[in-house]
């Protein structure tokens, strides 16, 4: 599959981030396949492990950034039987 890559960029509060952020967390946590929707397209990532967890922080003048980045395989070993792209069953973390 050729690679892709989606953003999305929203301005919400500190409670709806902390909503996101937890529901990823349960997704995460549980043996079934990641479902994202972002900009109205579904995407479902089956996550392997190991996880190479990276953890960012920057400090500016006018603006300070937390970043939290997560990077997994996705050799041909490991690959999941879910169509990636489009609308899935999977309950949403959004």
């Amino acid at each position: 599959m050729a690679a892709a890559k989606y953003k999305e960029t929203l301005s919400i509060t500190r409670e709806q981030a902390a909503d996101r952020i937890t529901a990823l967390g349960r997704a995460l946590a549980s043996d079934e396949p990641v479902s994202l929707t972002i900009g109205g397209q579904t995407i479902a990532l089956d996550i392997s492990e190991p996880l190479v967890f990276e953890l960012e922080v920057k400090v500016g003048d006018t603006k300070d950034e937390l970043e939290v980045e997560l990077k997994w395989s996705t050799s041909a070993g490991h690959e999941s039987s879910m169509p990636r792209f489009g609308h899935q069953s999977a309950p949403d973390v959004a």
